[in-house]
């Protein structure tokens, strides 16, 4: 939640000598104390600023030249905003379920050993499904390159829905959105997830991508046993 810490709006004539010309969009300059969980995305909405057209004077009012920078603030530090006159004057973060969708199971993994005559499409068509579909999956969670060549009695792992689902060994794979401060670490962390101990496999469950570089909106897929 985010609490102010000053009701301080200041006057225009001194808001135009602090920050760029960009700033003349806006009446005036708020100063907001962050608490735990509070991120400068959120703050924004509270107030009624777009976070992505106001995003150059927030870093112009901090002193920031980087948009990361702004995600080395941290529970009592305080941030500059620009506002417009008729800003709520205290601000009630709504519980972060009417924000944000919950993440949701997209698919689940299940170990499948080949058998002879068995081939990645026969299997998904026995299961109903397009392996097209999940094949750059499969490629990067079996490390393996032709799909037309697997070993017979070896065991794959291979992503499949629900319905398919006829052991217990089968993980649940879900999609978490990025919100803005969040990184890969934290949201496993959340999960119950070492990230530093598991960044191989988490990797291989997001096509090898580097998880450390993910931005608002981008996908994070989670692995749940």
């Amino acid at each position: 939640m985010v609490k102010r810490m000053l009701s301080l709006i200041l006057c225009l004539t001194i808001f135009v000598l602090l920050v760029p010309a960009a700033a003349m969009a806006w009446d005036g300059i708020v100063a907001v104390t962050l608490e735990p969980g509070d991120t400068v995305y959120d703050i924004c909405r509270a107030y009624n600023v777009d976070y992505y057209d106001a995003r150059d004077v927030i870093l112009a009012l901090n002193g920031f030249e980087e948009e990361w920078q702004l995600a080395t603030l941290y529970p009592g530090n305080t941030i500059l905003l620009p506002v417009n006159y008729g800003v709520t004057e205290t601000y009630n973060a709504p519980a972060p379920e009417d924000d944000y969708p919950a993440d949701a199971v997209l698919f689940y993994v299940v170990p499948y050993t080949i058998h002879n005559g068995d081939t990645i499409e026969n299997v998904y068509n026995r299961w109903g499904l397009r392996y097209e579909t999940y094949a750059g999956l499969i490629r990067s969670l079996n490390g393996v390159e032709d799909l037309d060549a697997l070993t017979v009695g070896t065991t794959y792992y291979l992503p499949t829905t629900s319905e398919n689902v006829q052991t217990g060994s089968a993980v649940a794979v879900v999609c978490h959105i990025m919100r803005y401060g969040e990184n890969a670490a934290d949201v496993y962390y959340d999960y119950g997830i070492n990230y530093g101990r598991y960044s191989n496999i988490l990797m291989a469950f997001n096509g090898w991508r580097d998880l450390t570089r993910l931005g608002v909106g981008d996908q994070l897929l989670i692995p749940v046993i």
